[in-house]
């Protein structure tokens, strides 16, 4: 008779761990069509970002992959940006430049990005958007071999990694000193 209860109660939770699978894939599907991006969310999802991932829900905002340079010439260099239409729809567009990028490295941009409220970002939220980033960054790493990665965007998540751990400034003073920055946000 235990036994019984023991192999029903296996049953139970393994059900209810196939719905929640199924339930994110369902939420991950409604905010990108990429297989790519998907599993980028769902990485942010099983790191503790899924508050990040449902306001992304919630807000109905798409995810995807995206020539920024098409936006404008001054675009092509960005990692990602967050945009809304004239029609209200937002989007999180990331450079296309950055698809062969490890799926752990995207993710970082996303939940960058799932910070931004709309129409400009402000200095404090750069700050807070860019340490999300890297603490996102902190936790998937050691998924991949970062180390002696030539990716740019490796790169730059290391760089923002190293000053988030070595400073309570060092991400702020790296934005302040920032050409693009400093002009967007008159410093």
């Amino acid at each position: 008779m235990c036994m019984c209860i023991k192999n029903a109660m296996a049953i139970a939770v393994t059900i209810m761990v196939v719905f929640a699978l199924n339930v994110n894939a369902a939420n991950v599907a409604k905010i990108s069509k990429d297989a790519k991006l998907q599993s980028a969310l769902t990485i942010l999802e099983q790191t503790g970002s899924e508050n990040l991932v449902n306001g992304l829900e919630r807000h109905r905002i798409q995810v995807r992959f995206y020539d920024l340079s098409t936006l404008s010439y001054e675009y092509a260099r960005h990692y990602a940006m967050r945009v809304e239409t004239q029609e209200g729809k937002q989007y999180i567009l990331i450079n296309t430049k950055f698809e062969n990028a490890p799926t752990e490295a995207i993710a970082c941009l996303v939940a960058h990005e799932a910070i931004h409220n709309l129409p400009n970002a402000t200095f404090a939220e750069e700050v807070m958007a860019t340490t999300v980033e890297a603490k996102t960054w902190l936790q998937v790493r050691n998924r991949i071999a970062y180390q002696n990665s030539t990716n740019p965007l490796v790169r730059r998540l290391e760089r923002n990694a190293n000053r988030y751990l070595s400073s309570t400034n060092g991400i702020s003073n790296a934005i302040a000193q920032n050409a693009t920055y400093r002009k967007q946000f008159g410093l």
